[in-house]
């Protein structure tokens, strides 16, 4: 059976003749002429559209790679491989392998590389053995015997201490004709002067200035932190006498730092002193300086001063260690005020909650108050 059916469209009929066969289970439709009838005269768009038809297609013009894409790639996989190396390298430190031994079987190490493996040694404490690996790393590389290197390796090692090993490294630096900068200046004055060996790090401060390299209050500082360390008080008075005649005004962190080691040093009138000038010149003080006030003032028992600036702490917001906080309890104690114990216990709860240390406050300031009523009471009685 064959079945005709027209489709109506704006512009042409189309009558699709369809066989049925029924000879199946179900009927499926197949096309079988396709006759186009034309209604009207041909449009606009479907003149267009059958000239757009008889038109040779376009060849498909080649994509050229995205470079950058690429390149982005390519660096990916740098960057895993550099990765894997690295973790190599770290595993072998890890497992007891010599640095050196390593190297000389690798033939060479990337920037990277090394610094990962002097960093290892830092953390593991086997500084001995930094000096050695930089030496052989930048003989394989003359390029590498440059300022940037032999800064980091220098401050590495005044970091830590070793004051042969960096000084070693400050003449071979110059041997190299090498310009050591302030910083490495810094690094070996501080280093020197924290080993108690003044002599050599004045030296290197008048050597700084020799090459045109005025000190700044950085280096200063590290001088006055090195005398308050050995107790030379009077040696501070004349380094902050040089650090003005010099041109290089104090800032608020060198005055800080004065009132820290006045109060070390139990040194009462030099730390109100400094702490005035402060005031005066409106500069902020650390939290550090302020409980180094506060525990000074316990430690001599001046209740008034001592309360002030402990104030001022809490105001502050620092958290307040236990190790203060039992100095404090002690003058209170001391002075039979167990009174003061429960606001102390207080004004610690409202900020840090109820601790262990702020139950012990208010237990011993009820005992104590109970304990001071007995006594009151048996004066009665007698």
């Amino acid at each position: 059976m064959e079945s005709v059916v027209n489709l109506q469209h704006s512009h042409c009929k189309i009558a699709l003749t369809w066989k049925i066969n029924h000879g199946t289970s179900s009927f499926f439709f197949f096309p079988k002429t396709l006759t186009t009838k034309p209604s009207c005269k041909a449009g606009p768009f479907t003149s267009s559209l059958r000239s757009a038809q008889r038109l040779p297609s376009p060849l498909r013009p080649d994509v050229a790679p995205d470079s950058s894409s690429t390149k982005h790639t390519t660096l990916l996989v740098e960057t895993f491989h550099e990765h894997q190396r690295l973790k190599a390298l770290l595993q072998n430190l890890i497992n007891g392998s010599c640095p050196l031994q390593l190297l000389g079987e690798d033939g060479d190490w990337t920037k990277d590389q090394f610094w990962a493996a002097i960093r290892f040694l830092k953390h593991t404490f086997r500084f001995n053995e930094i000096l050695q690996l930089f030496d052989m790393w930048k003989n394989i590389e003359k390029s590498r015997i440059n300022e940037f290197n032999y800064s980091k390796i220098i401050g590495l090692l005044g970091e830590e201490g070793l004051i042969e090993e960096a000084v070693r490294c400050f003449q071979e630096m110059k041997s190299h004709n090498l310009r050591p900068s302030l910083e490495v200046y810094n690094s070996v004055i501080h280093v020197c002067a924290r080993q108690g060996n003044f002599e050599d790090a004045l030296f290197f401060l008048n050597e700084m200035k020799e090459m045109n390299l005025a000190p700044e209050t950085d280096t200063y500082d590290g001088l006055i932190e090195a005398y308050g360390k050995y107790r030379m008080y009077d040696q501070i008075g004349m380094c902050v006498k040089k650090m003005k005649l010099n041109g290089c005004s104090p800032d608020h962190i060198t005055y800080n730092l004065l009132i820290r080691e006045f109060a070390r040093g139990g040194l009462l009138k030099r730390m109100e002193s400094v702490y005035q000038s402060m005031l005066s010149r409106r500069m902020a003080l650390q939290s550090s300086t302020l409980i180094a006030m506060v525990e000074v003032y316990a430690k001599f028992g001046i209740l008034e001063k001592m309360e002030n600036v402990y104030r001022r702490v809490l105001n502050s917001g620092t958290v307040v260690k236990n190790d203060l906080i039992r100095k404090l309890a002690e003058v209170y104690i001391d002075n039979y005020m167990f009174s003061r114990l429960e606001k102390l216990g207080v004004d610690l709860s409202s900020r840090f909650g109820q601790t262990d240390l702020v139950w012990c406050l208010r237990l011993l300031s009820q005992a104590g108050v109970l304990s001071q009523r007995g006594l009151a009471m048996m004066g009665l009685e007698l």
